[in-house]
């Protein structure tokens, strides 16, 4: 079994999330990196954002958890998933992110910022 390698990047020029998904006419990724993933040439380019890793996770509806999303945990609370360095593993707020039941993406820091500001 492998684990999927995807990353994801917001733009905050044109306010937009870009997946590994989003590819132009040659079939390169919009990500500034360079190197070969599946045989395909990652562009080297501007992009003045973040990238973000995906987890390996899904949430309950089976969206794919990316870093910087924002997760809901059954209305008891809300949290940023983030790689804890020290315990090797993704997070949200205080909780590994493998342990929380059934989690749900509500949206990301980048395009909703104002979701975790009202938990404060």
């Amino acid at each position: 079994m492998t684990r999927a390698v995807k990353f994801r990047a917001y733009d905050p020029e044109k306010k937009i999330m870009i997946d590994d998904q989003d590819q132009d006419a040659q079939k390169h990724y919009k990500f500034t990196l360079g190197g070969w993933i599946h045989d395909t040439v990652w562009r080297i380019g501007k992009l003045n954002g973040t990238l973000m890793q995906y987890t390996g996770l899904r949430d309950r509806n089976g969206v794919e958890i990316y870093e910087g999303d924002i997760i809901d945990s059954q209305s008891l609370w809300q949290g940023e998933v983030w790689w804890n360095e020290q315990n090797l593993q993704w997070w949200a707020n205080d909780h590994p992110l493998w342990v929380i039941s059934k989690p749900e993406i509500i949206g990301n820091i980048y395009q909703h910022p104002e979701l975790l500001e009202r938990q404060e």
